[in-house]
């Protein structure tokens, strides 16, 4: 008998599933979660229904779902789930791990909002109403998703560099646990965005995040183009002081 077939045998004996990975479906996708098993994954994906893969958290994180016990965290009109996850502190014990939970958006995979402590010990109430666990007091955790022009003010303020480092930099204005191909997904570019977007590559080139620069020139290439868009400054030693110019925004 082989080890494979071995552990398939235990895992199921124990009522645990065998596979290391489950989907949560929704209406345009399906959530993954892969890289694990127990209850305990490594990776959480949106799977869109063109096969399209969007990657909204970020990595080295934990996600804690259960198919047995876990079929209330998608609210009752299947366009939201709950999910829960933790990342590491410094040191890397369980002791010093912050647990957090977000909201996924079942239409495009957006995370549209990350939360700690009481709201994520909440419950659903028809059609998508989040609430405490009295079920009376709603948190409005569906309302807000993250916009590219909040962020890109934030961005450019640069008022959280000094209080969190990150690498790279923009990660330190998204929610905890994000990735930027969440805010790519949660607010894609059109019309209403266009100077939004333009604003973000510059402050990435001058940051010289190159990463997440061919992202965004990616999400650009794939929605609609703009009519008319300002010109960013293509030059990758650009100063931030000379970005911000550019941006019109007021230097911290």
């Amino acid at each position: 008998m082989n080890r494979f077939f071995v552990l398939a045998l235990a895992a199921l004996a124990a009522g645990l599933p065998a596979h290391a990975q489950v989907s949560v479906p929704g209406p345009s996708g399906a959530l993954v979660y892969a890289d694990g098993g127990n209850g305990r994954y490594q990776s959480l994906t949106f799977r869109r229904a063109d096969g399209r893969v969007l990657s909204a958290f970020d990595d080295g994180l934990e996600f804690a779902y259960d198919p047995r016990h876990d079929a209330d965290k998608l609210s009752p009109d299947r366009r939201y789930t709950f999910v829960s996850f933790s990342a590491q502190g410094e040191d890397g014990t369980a002791a010093s791990s912050e647990y957090l939970c977000a909201f996924v958006r079942m239409d495009d995979g957006c995370v549209v909002h990350v939360a700690q402590g009481s709201v994520c010990g909440g419950q659903w109430q028809p059609p998508h109403r989040w609430t405490h666990a009295d079920g009376r007091r709603a948190e409005p955790v569906t309302d807000h998703p993250p916009k590219m022009a909040e962020i890109v003010a934030a961005y450019a303020s640069g008022h959280k560099d000094g209080s969190q480092v990150s690498q790279p930099r923009v990660l330190a204005y998204l929610a905890e646990g994000t990735s930027f191909d969440n805010l790519l997904a949660c607010d894609p570019p059109g019309a209403d965005n266009r100077n939004s977007y333009s604003k973000m590559l510059a402050l990435l080139k001058a940051d010289r995040d190159t990463q997440n620069a061919a992202r965004l020139r990616a999400a650009l290439k794939a929605g609609p183009r703009p009519a008319a868009t300002h010109a960013v400054p293509d030059s990758p030693s650009a100063t931030r002081k000379e970005v911000l110019d550019f941006l019109g925004s007021p230097r911290p």
